[in-house]
């Protein structure tokens, strides 16, 4: 399910934005992404099935901001993204390059995650705690 007109941020669009020729976006079956997700690809972002996406979340598999251009197309710039099965993440929170979030696991919201999150884990809080 791409949007929900229950969930928050109802008059917000999802981005699926792949940013080269071979950028891979793949959501499974059964996962919902709410209002206002935005997925920024510059080499692959994959979410598992029955796993649900928060509004306002930002999933990243690049450093985008880069000052200048040729650093910015560097392919060092770039990592895929993994979310697995099952996997719950909380409103606006952010994935960064690299990120691999295992099945189960729950991210919380507002949460920016930059390192691989374990099976069943749980990551919440501000600060976040593990």
């Amino acid at each position: 399910l791409l949007g929900d007109a229950k969930a928050g941020m109802c008059d917000s669009p999802l981005l699926l934005a792949p940013h080269t020729r071979s950028a891979r976006i793949d959501v499974a079956a059964d996962s919902i992404l709410a209002n206002g997700v935005e997925l920024l690809c510059r080499q692959q972002i994959t979410i598992g099935e029955g796993t649900l996406i928060g509004a306002g979340t930002r999933i990243l598999d690049s450093h985008f901001h880069c000052i200048s251009r040729g650093d910015r197309l560097r392919p060092d710039r770039a990592s895929p993204v993994s979310v697995g099965n099952e996997v719950w993440i909380g409103m606006g929170a952010t994935l960064l390059k690299g990120v691999r979030i295992e099945d189960g696991a729950v991210i919380g919201a507002e949460i920016v995650a930059r390192r691989v999150v374990g099976r069943d884990e749980v990551v919440a809080g501000n600060p976040a705690k593990a």
